[in-house]
């Protein structure tokens, strides 16, 4: 390795480098049963992420049909009340020919009993 007078000689920087390169030959192959055991488990990662992602996204295409459905529901709402806010007003307007036209019999009623009769009753 060294010569004697303490300096390195071919023979001993080959033998270092050998002694190196097989520890490092045994470190690259444990590095690369590691970067394999790896990809395997990145690929199973990436086969759970597509699964979710999936999963995500017919959630979110359930979720945007449910707020469709939810929003046809609130303007079918909308629009049974506007009928039923139009009926009372009919039925009110209804009401108010009905007390008119009892308001007019009365009076009829009244002005015959004034006159003497009996008010269309018979004895």
């Amino acid at each position: 390795m060294a010569d004697s007078n303490g300096s390195l000689t071919l023979e001993g920087l080959a033998q270092i480098l050998r002694d190196y390169m097989g520890g490092t030959a045994a470190q690259f192959a444990e590095v690369g049963a590691r970067i394999d055991d790896l990809r395997g488990e990145i690929g199973t990662v990436a086969a759970l992420i597509t699964g979710l992602a999936r999963i995500i996204s017919r959630h979110d295409d359930e979720i945007t049909e449910q707020r469709r459905q939810l929003e046809e529901h609130r303007r079918e709402i909308r629009q049974m009340y506007a009928r039923m806010e139009q009926h009372d007003a009919r039925f009110e307007q209804q009401n108010a020919r009905i007390e008119e036209l009892n308001r007019e019999i009365r009076r009829i009623l009244d002005a015959m009993e004034r006159r003497g009769g009996d008010g269309g009753h018979e004895p």
